[in-house]
């Protein structure tokens, strides 16, 4: 699998009304800077993306299914997105990793629904929220990379973050294990296949 990283000026205009509004007073990068980024994340994940593909299919026992995925970098907006797959500039190239990863994590459940679903994924940890099921395996597997590329920073949601799924989603990770976790996800996911 592959992820094609490119500066998307056509998407900038598309986040711009709405970072201008829910984050006034927000410095753009020049656009300079954001072509040096989108170089440096090209060369980190030139580095680094095989091993993190191969283990995210390893730990979920699931196959990226397109062999080719479009990153778009944009450089107003203050999120992450996995449709379209969207990463903002401001990033450190670390940070890119981590943060490529987890949409890539979104992306790897979405295109495998018929094998493993969100409500799948609701029913075998016993959540209710969306949010909190499909970030309790992106948290595991996150950890589990941070075992096997100890050079990268990851760190857990922060505590003011708004949207607090993702807070209950961290907690559930650190309370039962990211081992556990993942194998609840591929005993699902056999379950399913058989």
């Amino acid at each position: 699998m592959k992820v094609v990283i490119q500066r998307s000026k056509l998407l900038d205009p598309v986040f711009l009304a709405w970072t201008e509004k829910s984050y006034p007073g927000t410095t753009l990068f020049p656009d300079s800077e954001v072509d040096e980024r989108v170089r440096l994340f090209r060369e980190i994940w030139l580095d680094k993306g095989e091993l993190v593909t191969r283990i995210l299919e390893k730990e979920t026992g699931l196959r990226f299914p397109n062999k080719e995925y479009i990153c778009h970098i944009v450089n107003r907006t203050h999120r992450n997105l996995s449709s379209p797959l969207v990463i903002r500039s401001r990033l450190l190239p670390e940070e890119f990793v981590v943060a490529l990863t987890h949409e890539l994590i979104h992306i790897l459940f979405r295109e495998n629904t018929q094998l493993i679903s969100v409500n799948d994924l609701k029913t075998v940890f016993s959540v209710e929220d969306d949010c909190v099921a499909r970030h309790i395996p992106v948290y595991a597997i996150l950890r589990q990379l941070k075992k096997e590329m100890r050079d990268l920073d990851f760190q857990e949601p922060v505590d003011n973050n708004t949207n607090t799924a993702y807070r209950v989603a961290w907690d559930f990770v650190e309370k039962k294990g990211a081992d556990f976790v993942l194998r609840v996800v591929r005993l699902a996911t056999k379950k399913i296949m058989a």
